[in-house]
C-alpha cells in the first residue's frame, strides 16, 4: 500500500481530473476512483482488505459503478487515515456486484 500526505497529493500523483473530495469520481460514466474516510458512510474492508464495501450515495453513482462492472474497468481505491493523517491508495479493484438491495458496492482487488 502506498501512502499520501492528503487527496491532493495522490490525485497529482495519479492525475486525476476533479476535485478532491471523498466519494466517487466519474469520468465518461465510469468510475475511476474512490476515496472513503469511512466516517460519513461506513464503507468497510473485508476478506484480508480483498474486498471493499462501498456505500452507494445515489442514482448517478450505482448507474457509473454497472457501468464499470459493464467494461471492466479497474477503480482506484483510497482511504482517509484518521490515526495517522494520512491517505492510503489500496491498489485497484474491480466491480463485483451489488450488496443489500444496490445499497452497497462490492470491489475486488484485482
Amino acid at each position: 500500500m502506498k501512502t499520501f500526505k492528503n487527496i491532493k497529493q495522490a490525485h497529482k500523483h495519479f492525475n486525476f481530473p476533479g476535485s478532491y473530495r471523498v466519494g466517487a469520481i466519474i469520468k465518461e460514466n465510469i468510475v475511476i476512483r474512490i476515496y472513503s474516510n469511512s466516517v460519513s458512510k461506513p464503507d468497510f474492508f473485508k476478506n484480508n482488505s480483498k474486498q471493499f464495501f462501498y456505500i452507494i450515495k445515489n442514482d448517478k453513482i450505482l448507474e457509473a459503478f454497472k457501468n464499470t462492472k459493464k467494461h471492466q474497468s479497474l477503480i482506484y481505491v483510497f482511504t482517509k487515515d484518521l490515526e495517522n493523517d494520512n491517505v492510503i491508495f489500496h491498489g485497484k479493484y474491480k466491480v463485483k456486484g451489488f450488496r443489500q438491495k444496490n445499497k452497497y458496492v462490492l470491489l475486488e482487488s484485482n
